[in-house]
């Protein structure tokens, strides 16, 4: 049997539905669209809201037929299933709360909080709290995203990897060591921001649905190809762990690049003419590294468990480790994407936890006083965007029509966007004279040739290649050579585990192992 699209949940991206769980007799599924909570029948028809809301940190839908549901930092809320006037039932300061489930007594609550300075979800706290008395306590530290099963287990997700713990309802604790059952569990918030999700569910019945992760284990090479995808070198000698966020100075002379784990990223600088890497950052986890300007320095977003809050700093780009200056510190990711053709303002995408990701810019003269460019219900600005080299087009990708699309638009003054991408893009790069404009379509490099002086005109698109890349957690997911003439792209090494491609993998009658391999005393 196939996967289909419920209806009404289907349409314009504002009603695509989100953050979906079902009612106790499954016959019908809770969402978020538009702001609000909604239900619909399993087999589709007209959702009906039942609240407004943020974009809920999970969800559960119990007998009584109330839904409970987080919304980060301002807590916990039920309303009823049919709908009504909400009530805030637990409160969180200096936190986040996530994943509300009520347990057998109707009494306690139990739900992930997130008191992390860095934001890092697997740092978080699973707790129990009763809505009598309001006492919280903690039942284990470190984790996120916990579930009672009716088999007496606590499940939970510790670095990507799901637990499980004899848990007693009566002492409200674990007893006894947790056993780790499943590997590689894709969850959000690993470095920082994100709801606090892990992505597996379990039906009453026992089913175990998950969906893999990225692993620490997944290799890679720095590999220049050139326009019809051929290999013509490489910049690493030895294969790179999770190499990710490719960078190319502005000369296109050095690349910028993060590996290691996810939860502790280095920079790397590496140069052009083949000698030896040098890393720029040290101690803090970092990503998303932006070259400035005159390439002396780097942005870098640092995100940390310690007491350092995320944000974006400046960093000389030759090694000393010396911070430039800190550009601003935030609750949440800013991704950097672009300069203006003045070098004078940033283009960042900001994480909303309530819409995602909005495309902002920042003048370097006023900092912290960005404008916002697009909000999210249209931009995908996780997925790129990027100014062309004259300053006058902004090539971004949208979800407008559903899935993501390349669209260019003036930047400076008022105008409709143009649709550049037939069938879906991401990752959007100019070429330094701005005749050509380079994304990706799925596996495919596509090139547009483009004519733009009082109006912006363009060619059909063209595929370059195809090749398999290993695309490690964020874009971008290569570097064009400013020429237009060959592409830094990211390799598997050959045997090595490659980053999963998404998917949902299923575990019937998961209940008797679980009884097996984890006894409930």
């Amino acid at each position: 049997m196939g996967a289909a699209p419920i209806r009404g949940t289907d349409g314009s991206p504002s009603t695509h539905g989100r953050s979906p769980f079902f009612s106790p007799d499954g016959e019908s599924i809770g969402f978020w669209a538009d702001g609000q909570l909604k239900r619909v029948p399993v087999d589709g028809g007209v959702p009906v809201a039942l609240t407004d809301a943020m974009n809920p940190f999970g969800a559960t839908w119990t007998t009584d037929q109330t839904i409970l549901y987080g919304q980060g930092q301002e807590g916990i809320w039920r309303v009823s299933a049919t709908g009504g006037v909400p009530e805030q039932i637990i409160s969180v300061e200096g936190g986040q709360a996530h994943g509300p489930q009520l347990l057998p007594d109707d009494d306690h609550v139990l739900f992930t909080l997130n008191t992390s300075p860095g934001g890092t979800w697997n740092a978080a706290q699973i707790v129990v709290e009763s809505l009598t008395t309001g006492r919280r306590h903690v039942v284990v530290d470190g984790a996120q995203d916990a579930r009672y099963v009716p088999t007496g287990h606590l499940l939970y997700v510790d670095g990507g990897i799901l637990l499980a713990a004899p848990f007693d309802t009566e002492a409200l604790e674990v007893v006894g060591g947790p056993v780790a059952l499943v590997e590689d569990i894709r969850a959000s918030g690993v470095t920082g921001g994100g709801t606090g999700a892990a992505q597996f569910s379990v039906s009453p019945s026992g089913t175990l649905a998950y969906v893999p992760g990225l692993t620490d284990g997944t290799e890679g090479n720095l590999t220049w190809v050139d326009r019809a995808g051929t290999e013509i070198g490489a910049l690493n000698a030895e294969p790179l762990t999770l190499p990710r966020f490719p960078r190319l100075s502005p000369d296109g002379q050095r690349l910028a690049i993060v590996t290691g784990p996810l939860d502790a990223g280095r920079v790397w600088v590496y140069d052009v003419a083949g000698r030896p890497p040098i890393p720029v950052t040290f101690e803090r986890s970092a990503y998303s590294p932006f070259w400035m300007p005159d390439g002396r320095g780097l942005i870098v977003e640092f995100g940390t468990t310690e007491a350092d809050a995320l944000g974006l700093f400046s960093i000389a780009s030759d090694g000393t480790g010396q911070e430039r200056f800190d550009l601003f510190r935030t609750e949440g990711h800013r991704h950097p994407l672009a300069w203006t053709d003045d070098g004078a303002t940033l283009i960042f995408a900001e994480l909303r936890v309530d819409t995602g990701w909005d495309l902002l810019a920042m003048s370097l003269e006023n900092e912290n006083q960005a404008r916002a460019i697009l909000e999210s219900e249209v931009s995908d600005g996780f997925n790129g965007a990027a100014v062309s080299p004259d300053g006058r087009w902004l090539a971004y990708t949208s979800v407008l029509t559903g899935r993501s699309e390349i669209y260019v638009r003036p930047y400076h003054e008022p105008g409709a966007p143009a649709r550049v991408s037939p069938g879906g893009g991401i990752d959007p790069a100019w070429s330094q004279d701005g005749r050509e404009l380079f994304y990706l379509e799925g596996n495919r490099m596509m090139a547009v040739g483009v004519e733009a002086d009082t109006e912006f005109r363009f060619e059909a698109p063209v595929a370059l290649f195809e090749r398999l890349s290993s695309r490690g957690n964020q874009p971008p997911y290569y570097a064009a050579d400013p020429t237009g003439m060959r592409f830094l792209m990211i390799t598997p090494v050959e045997g090595s585990r490659p980053a999963p491609a998404p998917q949902i993998n299923v575990v019937l009658d998961w209940f008797q192992e679980l009884t097996e391999r984890v006894p409930v005393p």
